[in-house]
């Protein structure tokens, strides 16, 4: 399979405009910006002060929110997140030569931190904090479905656990984004089966469609964006599909401060509404990839580990937990910061013992489980020329 920096649409350079593009202010770091680094963490901590409203006072009056211009604020948090995700993905795609290599890497990052936060819920908080007796919790059905989360599969209860918080039973709502992410990961892939100089018009041409026709079907048959809800998993994948579009355009792109501004106030007049809201995927698009490309020097903790995914990850049960224990600390400014900060000491241990050093090695890890398969199957074929087809007879000789 030919290299996947191949994958983005023919241009001249000769005939360039001199205006500065998304894609000139990547090329000039490399390929790598700290506004990723920093817009990440920023939504990560967004993510928990949100749900400080929930877990202190209900989801009723998280809901109630939404009918206000809160809703303008704090609605945008997600389709960020999944945009962000769309571009660097796409990014990572083009960098790897076959799917086994881009799956891989999809799952060394997924995987091994989602493991020990989905873990040490069920086998550490759940057990402690459970009304259910000890024998019941470990065989009950709930029990075993909770490790489904690890496998792209969102189950958010565990028995007997925070049944009586204001957020009851739920133990990490944050999770049910993740099968979404990873499914849209893997999806990308299957441009790749276009012809080289189709592949960039399939993609856009596919997300334009995409972007017409799935909101127009699902508000058309009552299951579109809901005013008293987060946003759908079809509208994030909408925002993933456009992250990556803009990735492969970025050299048309410009990179304009102007353009950012009334693409912003765009995006925060449009998920005031309900429908408006996927009208809103492409400026919040244009919003966080312009953010994203910003090259900030970055400061302390910053340099060395990358706290994004263990906030993300370890917040909402954190915050369970704290208002399960501490009732009268269910406040949401009180449950935001003590949340952040608990959040961040164990993203900080997540990164340095689990994430940090698989990726450190994941291209020694990625050789070997590729050898350790190419060995397999090598082994697998030579046993079926020596002995035939599976049905237990041998050859002739």
């Amino acid at each position: 399979m030919q290299s996947h920096r191949s994958f983005q649409p023919p241009h001249d350079p000769g005939a360039r405009s001199s205006t500065l593009t998304i894609g000139d202010r990547l090329d000039a770091h490399r390929g790598s910006t700290n506004g990723f680094d920093y817009l990440r963490i920023t939504l990560a901590v967004a993510v928990i002060g949100w749900h400080g409203v929930s877990t202190s006072y209900g989801a009723g009056q998280e809901l109630a929110y939404y009918i206000t211009w809160v809703r303008s604020i704090v609605y945008p948090i997600l389709p960020m997140f999944f945009v962000l995700g769309g571009f660097l993905v796409a990014g990572s795609l083009f960098r790897t030569k076959s799917f086994s290599e881009f799956f891989l890497l999809r799952v060394l990052r997924f995987f091994p931190a989602l493991l020990v936060v989905v873990s040490l819920s069920a086998l550490v908080v759940g057990p402690l904090l459970t009304t259910e007796a000890l024998p019941a919790y470990f065989s009950s059905g709930e029990f075993f479905a909770y490790f489904l989360n690890v496998f792209a599969h969102f189950e958010g209860e565990l028995p007997g656990v925070f049944a009586d918080n204001p957020a009851p039973r739920t133990v990490n709502i944050s999770l049910w984004t993740i099968p979404w992410e990873f499914v849209c990961s893997i999806a990308l892939f299957a441009v790749m089966f276009f012809r080289e100089r189709l592949r960039a018009r399939a993609l856009l041409t596919f997300t334009v469609v995409a972007l017409i026709v799935v909101p127009t079907f699902l508000i058309g048959i009552g299951r579109g964006a809901s005013l008293y809800l987060r946003p759908p998993g079809h509208l994030l994948t909408l925002c993933f599909l456009t992250g990556t579009c803009f990735y492969v355009y970025r050299h048309r792109i410009p990179a304009s401060f102007p353009l950012f501004i009334a693409c912003l106030a765009l995006s925060l007049l449009l998920f005031y509404g309900v429908w408006s809201a996927y009208l809103a995927i492409i400026p919040i698009t244009y919003v966080t990839i312009y953010l994203g490309v910003l090259h900030p020097p970055k400061y302390g903790l910053m340099k060395t580990t990358d706290l994004s995914y263990g906030v993300y990850l370890y917040g909402f049960v954190i915050q369970q937990t704290l208002m399960s224990l501490f009732p009268d600390a269910r406040v949401w400014w009180i449950n935001w910061t003590v949340s952040t900060v608990l959040a961040a000491l164990c993203a900080f241990f997540s990164w340095h013992l689990i994430e940090g050093p698989i990726l450190k090695h994941k291209r020694q890890i990625i050789a070997w489980l590729l050898e350790w398969s190419n060995a397999r199957h090598s082994a697998e074929q030579l046993t079926t020329r020596e002995c035939g087809p599976r049905t237990g007879t041998t050859k002739r000789t």
